[in-house]
């Protein structure tokens, strides 16, 4: 997949209903979130991280923040790092600057979500472009891409002492 016309495609194909968006564009999750007006709760962002020698992407409300020991306790994983921008630009070509779509499975990565996520029903993320953003139904996401559900996020709010990892998107 390498742009929004190709992440539509598959939304079509797979009978998905969704509403794609053109705004303003938006450095961070928490930006797009207040320019379109929906709670950052709903707002979906995703992060590549190495959990030993594989690669997974995680998804999970821009209202959170990842807890690095959490994540690697279900992941298994004795080293958990965020994948670097050579590995971004190996992965991802096509979305250099980006916010990239929380649709693992159409680059060959397995996907974990936060649990939060399917509170809102509805998901809003970044389609590949700072100014395109598609919203639509968190059931049919866990259908098309079926990941772990897991909670591994806690609040922003908690203390700035706390081992996290930050997104990007």
């Amino acid at each position: 997949m390498a742009t929004v016309k190709d992440l539509t495609a598959y939304l079509d194909r797979n009978e998905v209903e969704y509403t794609w968006l053109v705004h303003q564009p938006a450095a961070v999750a928490s930006e797009l979130a207040a320019t379109i007006s929906v709670p950052e709760c709903c707002m979906a962002q995703t992060l590549i991280v190495q959990a030993d020698q594989h690669f997974w992407m995680v998804v999970f409300s821009a209202d959170r923040e990842v807890n690095i020991e959490a994540l690697a306790k279900l992941l298994e994983a004795k080293i958990l790092r965020e994948a670097d921008e050579t590995d971004m630009m190996f992965f991802f070509p096509e979305c250099k600057v980006s916010p990239l779509p929380p649709f693992g499975n159409l680059y060959g990565f397995p996907v974990i979500a936060d649990k939060g996520l399917e509170d809102c029903g509805r998901i809003l993320f970044g389609a590949c472009s700072p100014s395109e953003s598609i919203f639509m139904r968190w059931q049919d996401y866990q259908r098309l891409v079926r990941p772990i559900v897991a909670e591994f996020t806690h609040s922003r709010a908690v203390s700035e002492s706390a081992e996290v990892l930050h997104s990007r998107s």
